[in-house]
């Protein structure tokens, strides 16, 4: 085992980059620090890579709620999981746990090293858009702490400040009509379509949360983000 220490650079993605670049193997494994995996994750994970034709694999984050299960935490986990029915529709992947090889860099690149969130989301966006399919391995399992209200409130404002990063490395303005749209969208309310997916998420996994207060709560999601789009620096 090798122990790789960056300090110069404050990105987890700037991070990936370096170990996936000191990779000597033909797969590589992402986890992020506060994924817990189970005994046989890695396994799992490799052999599902080895037996199908998806170029990204990912698997189930199993979410640990505390005693009281509050609001904050049920809607983080309902804004975020995804399940093997969601992957047909996905067309990117979160970086909390992924399975990959190695030679996939070289087709489509590494992370973008300089921004604080979302930089997975890209990443597994643009192997998508160059054709190259996800897979799910259900034996891959992580453990995962729910957000709690402050926590989630953190998390969305720098996934703003994410979106904000993504639109500049992207050599397009920030004082532009477009990206004050993107900003106004995420002050409007959750639209019909996706409150009602949520919804139905919300019945399906029995997280119980009252209607007006996930509409709420999602809604404070949107505005969160906006502000971090707003004024955080993303990078």
């Amino acid at each position: 085992m090798q122990l790789l220490v960056e300090t110069a650079h404050q990105s987890p993605y700037w991070c990936r980059n370096a170990g996936i670049a000191a990779a000597r193997g033909s797969v590589i494994a992402l986890l992020d620090s506060n994924c817990i995996p189970v005994n046989d994750w890695l396994a799992q994970g490799v052999n599902d890579l080895e037996k199908t034709k998806a170029a990204i694999i990912t698997g189930p984050v199993l979410y640990s709620f505390s005693s009281k299960r509050t609001l904050a935490e049920r809607i983080d986990y309902l804004y975020s999981y995804i399940s093997i029915e969601d992957l047909p529709h996905l067309t990117a992947l979160s970086a909390g746990h992924l399975f990959f090889r190695k030679s996939l860099i070289d087709e489509i690149g590494y992370f973008l090293p300089h921004i604080r969130s979302l930089g997975d989301i890209e990443w597994t966006q643009r192997a998508y858009q160059q054709g190259h399919t996800f897979g799910f391995a259900e034996g891959a399992k992580v453990h995962y702490p729910a957000k709690t209200l402050i926590p989630v409130v953190r998390k969305m404002v720098r996934l703003g400040g994410g979106r904000k990063a993504l639109w500049r490395a992207k050599g397009r303005p920030l004082y532009s009509v477009d990206w004050m749209w993107q900003i106004g969208k995420n002050l409007l309310p959750p639209s019909p379509a996706f409150f009602q997916e949520m919804n139905y998420r919300n019945r399906k996994e029995r997280m119980e949360v009252p209607m007006l207060f996930l509409f709420l709560g999602l809604w404070l999601v949107k505005v969160c983000r906006a502000w971090g789009m707003m004024f955080r620096n993303g990078n």
